[in-house]
């Protein structure tokens, strides 16, 4: 499936003005500390929070992470930090 119009004049811009693309095209950016931390930047939203499970709605689809122990350290409306045992980040 192609870039719509508006991506398209975003991504220039972004190459042009020389940002990165989350910042412009607001996509979600996922820094993962080792198998311990994950950084969820640009969220739209907690979907599910669990022990085990955490999904947070994004403009590109549901970001995923799951593992043990996971626990919401931080949370904003632009950032949530997890911690707990990760084993698995994925976009559904």
């Amino acid at each position: 499936m192609g870039l719509g119009i508006r991506e398209k004049i975003m991504r220039q811009i972004a190459n042009t003005m020389e940002l990165p693309p989350e910042v412009v095209m607001d996509y979600p950016r996922i820094t993962v500390v080792g198998s311990t931390e994950a950084l969820i930047e640009n969220h739209k939203g907690l979907v599910q929070y669990t022990a085990d499970c955490i999904k947070a709605k994004s403009l590109q689809g549901v970001i995923v992470v799951t593992g043990h122990n996971l626990h919401i350290q931080f949370f904003s409306s632009n950032e949530i930090k997890i911690t707990g045992h990760l084993h698995h980040v994925e976009w559904v």
